[in-house]
């Protein structure tokens, strides 16, 4: 087959989606060597990121041009058998075979307030059309596979895959203490934290840990060390840091490149991951794939990729972030039996698998008849 991959966000760093997008082009135009690939990409840097396979760079920043015209139209100048968009919508137009990969459901839960308005009635629209016309699925948990059936209601002909995701090979234990020293000589983290990356957002549900932290906080010596970019509607959790009254305790490195993400996650103590709500939840692997014990939230998809690698509490309740952050900073023997299930657990999950299911994916899908 001719298959071709969406992938405008190719070689975007600091985002799941970005990693997904990245991972997923890199083993499966590797591993692959029945089908021929042709990837579509926005930047310059993305050309090369695909050694094997055809790169077309559809020159738009514009991603409703891009995505409805630009696509569309190279999709045919291709001649291809399966188009694979790889973040949530499938533009009008396509003719052909076609699978999506939903990664989340977050823009229909009102509750979480996850972005702007008009982006939110944007995606509900398109994403419920895309599901509605594409041939297959793919949802990156099984919480996310029941999102789909429950929300969504796709043609009872769409096959639904649930493949997962995976942290890449880049995050490991480090063996090289001059890494680790120059990481926390960067910034300046000269005693014991605990660390959370991602964004800043509402749905992360920092405002909370940070008012559960200043519960504890005299009764640990740890700084709250947070990475991540700004968000929609963040003003909430620095006003929680303003309030907290141990704002001197909560360092915000902002946007932190990969490598040192992995020496922050092999320095701390511990992860705390307390999303109210993911698809997939990336960073919990990634933290466990650096042998990093993890406490994390015990709804949506986490409980699923952490199984029992994790130590979970309410998102919602204060007193029971607290007590995780406590005892994890409190117990080192604790800490030590999370970090040995950290690295057993991540071993389930690997790129090369992901892709292996993939690519049967899409062999499955076009071996069908129209």
């Amino acid at each position: 087959m001719r298959i071709g991959i969406a992938a405008r966000d190719l070689a975007r760093s600091g985002c799941g989606v970005g990693t997904y997008i990245s991972n997923i082009v890199d083993h499966v135009t590797r591993q692959d060597q029945k089908n021929e690939y042709v990837i579509f990409c926005q930047n310059r840097d993305s050309m090369d990121l695909a050694p094997g396979a055809l790169t077309q760079r559809l020159n738009s920043n514009n991603k409703v041009i891009w995505d409805y015209a630009l696509l569309p139209r190279a999709v045919k100048k291709h001649k291809l058998d399966l188009l694979f968009c790889t973040k949530n919508v499938l533009p009008f137009g396509i003719k052909g075979k076609s699978i999506i990969t939903i990664h989340d459901l977050a823009y229909y839960d009102q509750s979480l307030n996850a972005y702007k308005r008009l982006d939110t009635l944007y995606m509900r629209r398109m994403i419920r059309s895309s599901v509605g016309r594409a041939n297959g699925i793919i949802a990156v948990s099984e919480n996310t596979k029941l999102d789909i059936l429950r929300t969504l209601d796709p043609p009872k002909a769409t096959g639904i895959k649930v493949i997962h995701e995976a942290a890449s090979e880049a995050f490991r234990v480090l063996e090289d203490e001059n890494i680790l020293a120059r990481c926390r000589k960067k910034y300046a983290l000269d005693g014991p934290f605990f660390f959370y990356a991602g964004s800043i957002s509402p749905r992360k549900n920092l405002a909370r840990t940070v008012r559960a932290f200043a519960r504890i906080a005299g009764d640990i010596p740890h700084t709250f060390v947070i990475t991540g970019g700004r968000r929609w509607h963040d003003g909430d959790f620095f006003d929680a840091v303003g309030r907290s009254g141990v704002a001197d305790r909560i360092k915000i490195l902002g946007h932190v490149n990969q490598e040192e993400i992995v020496g922050l996650y092999n320095l701390a103590d511990f992860s705390i991951y307390p999303s109210l709500y993911e698809g997939f939840g990336l960073p919990i692997i990634e933290a466990m794939s650096c042998g990093t014990p993890v406490a994390c939230a015990n709804g949506t998809s986490l409980p699923e990729v952490a199984g029992d690698a994790a130590l979970f509490f309410d998102a919602l309740n204060e007193d029971s972030i607290a007590d995780a952050i406590l005892r994890l900073a409190q117990d080192e023997k604790l800490r030590g039996e999370y970090a040995a299930k950290s690295l057993d657990r991540a071993k389930k999950f690997s790129w090369q698998r992901t892709a292996e299911e993939t690519i049967a994916f899409f062999n499955e899908i076009g071996a069908q008849t129209p």
